[in-house]
């Protein structure tokens, strides 16, 4: 431990007494959604309501503000706040990005702006962005967080720019009442550099009734490739530019000696100021030393010294900072059911001892008539069930109640799409479709009614299902999902949730016989008409990995053993218990008959087939 008072000496022993008792560049990552969200007063009279027109916050944003409830300002502006915060006056800070965080299209402007009561933007300070110096890294400059403190007529910007390798991050200050642009400084500038020692800033906090700044710095220190570095934090207060008037400095506070896990373990623990407990009035502060599990309270008070303040200790309790937390999985109230079983029946197909070779790849040359390996699985609107083969790439089409009918033969020059089908596609003639996700364009194989190869192709996305009885298809595509016309084009487009937040990726789609729209992205499940408007918002228990949609009921299964249903018209949840399984692990695919009366169940382990009534109630 390492206290240190810059200014003050009064306080040395009594703080030491008490106490006792390598920044990267940002790697870019998946793009970050940016969702509709509200930003409330400290009062909680005015909120400020921030809906993107981009998922990924580039362009302009909607806003609305209000006051107690009612509507004071609603307007379009030219960019997309990606953090803000509101005054008890009505005033809104924040800052955005022209181009989105990430800059996928180009890398665009960072914007700080400042919208006064009345909805007008009274400052918008704009900074050229340029291409990260690492290769998949995000532009420079990047926000990385806002610091508000309105007792000050100000707010900070805390910026990450390009000179990564010294820990650097720079505060740019704005004027709340006038939006004036007031300075930028850099704090680790003012801070001594031993050699081999480097800083990365993890929180700062405006210390109430003081000018100044309460910040967590984290300390590398490097002891050679065999040695064991020295990983702590350091605690300090500072003035606007980042000059220190006290600290105290924990080297080894993060290490857990023999054990890297844990050691780990603390850093994720007090990364993003985590170990920053707070500031409360009178100046007092708190933090966490994680070696010693306690909760240091602190005072800032002024003083007659050339600093003008001094540090007084308040308590020290025993305190574990908890791990950082998960987001939390609604709960869900689920019942369980059981279903009248109305039939059942093995799929064809004894498999083979030959796996493809020692190496398990496909085989071309092996026996099609039979059902290898399942892989993808088809529920179509004939009443028939598809399952490709892995093993052979072919397609073997069974009826309602599982007989074979035949069996879809792709060529040799199909090769590179059947050992790679991801997804199964049926159209109103019958007509079946591999399909296999690809960059830029997805890849196709399609068969006639009988299996005869009928042509190959390429379509912009990830998958369809058609609308059944049409040629009109919902096409799955990287930022959304389309309902396509042959002839007309699109029709619709669907880029959020009924909850309105923003589609990450989706994983399931279904088409009831109407043409409505099921999708599912995890456990949500969102419902939409047939020209895509939003109806429900449904989740389940678990991921739904296979899903089917009759209109009145969603079948989704995790794609093990555990089936659901959801009543579309009240979200009742009901968890099927009266599966059969076999001996080995369960593989379930759902569906329903084509005239949604009836629910499928295949196990793709056993190869059995099961239907079933669904609930009446």
């Amino acid at each position: 431990m390492i206290t240190r008072l810059v200014r003050t000496a009064g306080f040395l022993a009594t703080a030491t007494t008490l106490l006792l008792g390598s920044a990267m560049a940002t790697p870019a990552g998946p793009p970050r959604l940016i969702q509709p969200t509200s930003y409330a007063s400290a009062s909680g009279i005015w909120v400020l309501e921030v809906d993107p027109t981009s998922k990924y916050g580039e362009g302009p944003g909607r806003y609305r503000m209000t006051k107690d409830g009612v509507e004071v300002w609603r307007y379009t502006l030219q960019f997309t706040l990606q953090e803000a915060a509101v005054t008890d006056d009505g005033v809104t800070v924040g800052y955005a990005y022209t181009e989105g965080r990430e800059g996928r299209r180009a890398t665009g402007d960072l914007v700080v702006g400042v919208i006064s009561a009345e909805g007008r933007v009274v400052a918008q300070h704009a900074t050229r962005r340029t291409p990260g110096r690492a290769p998949d890294t995000l532009p420079d400059p990047m926000a990385r967080a806002m610091v508000f403190d309105p007792e000050h007529d100000r707010f900070m910007v805390r910026v990450v720019v390009a000179d990564h390798n010294r820990g650097a991050e720079e505060w740019w200050f704005f004027r709340i009442s006038t939006g004036d642009w007031c300075g930028r400084f850099r704090p680790v500038e003012s801070m001594a550099q031993p050699e081999g020692v480097w800083w990365r800033l993890l929180g700062v906090l405006p210390l109430s009734g003081t000018p100044l700044l309460v910040v967590h710095w984290r300390r590398y220190e490097s002891r050679g490739l065999l040695s064991t570095p020295r990983v702590g934090g350091r605690f300090a207060i500072t003035d606007v530019r980042g000059r220190e008037l006290w600290a105290t400095e924990w080297p080894e506070d993060y290490v857990v000696e023999g054990d890297r896990d844990a050691s780990r373990e603390l850093e994720r623990r007090v990364e993003d100021g985590r170990a920053l407990l707070g500031t409360g009035p009178g100046g007092e502060f708190s933090f966490w030393l994680a070696r010693w599990r306690m909760k240091i309270t602190c005072r800032l008070v002024p003083a007659s010294d050339p600093s003008g303040w001094r540090v007084e200790a308040v308590s020290r309790e025993p305190f574990d900072l908890p791990p950082v937390p998960r987001p939390e999985r609604p709960r869900i109230a689920v019942r369980d059911v059981e279903l009248t079983e109305l039939g059942s029946a093995i799929l064809e197909g004894v498999p083979s001892n030959d796996d493809g070779g020692a190496d398990g790849t496909p085989d071309p040359e092996a026996d099609r008539t039979e059902l290898h390996r399942p892989g993808a699985v088809l529920f179509d609107a004939l009443d028939r069930i598809v399952v490709h083969d892995w093993h052979t790439g072919g397609l073997h089409v069974f009826d309602a109640e599982g007989t074979h009918m035949f069996v879809a033969v792709p060529s040799s020059q199909d090769a590179e799409v059947w050992t790679k089908v991801q997804h199964l596609a049926s159209g109103r003639d019958g007509d079946v479709y591999m399909q296999i996700r690809d960059v830029p364009d997805s890849r196709y194989v399609r068969f006639d009614s009988r299996g005869a190869r009928a042509g190959e192709g390429t379509f912009s996305g990830r998958k369809w299902v058609f609308v059944p009885g049409t040629d009109q298809r919902w096409i799955d595509t990287w930022d959304g999902v389309e309902l396509v016309d042959p002839r007309q084009g699109q029709l619709a487009w669907i880029e959020r949730w009924p909850d309105r937040q923003w589609f990450q990726w989706v994983h399931g789609m279904a088409v009831a016989p109407d043409g409505s729209l099921a999708l599912s992205e995890g456990p949500l499940i969102g419902i939409y008409g047939p020209g895509g408007e939003p109806r429900h918002l449904h989740r389940t228990a678990e991921p739904a990995q296979s899903l089917a949609y009759s209109g009145t009921w969603v079948a989704a299964s995790d794609g093990w053993d555990a089936v659901y249903l959801i009543r579309d018209a009240d979200g009742d949840v009901l968890r099927v218990t009266n599966l059969v399984r076999g001996k080995s692990p369960t593989r379930f695919h759902v569906g329903f008959s084509a005239d949604g009366r009836e629910l499928r169940v295949l196990d793709l382990e056993s190869r059995r087939l099961s239907w079933y009534g669904l609930p009446r109630d």
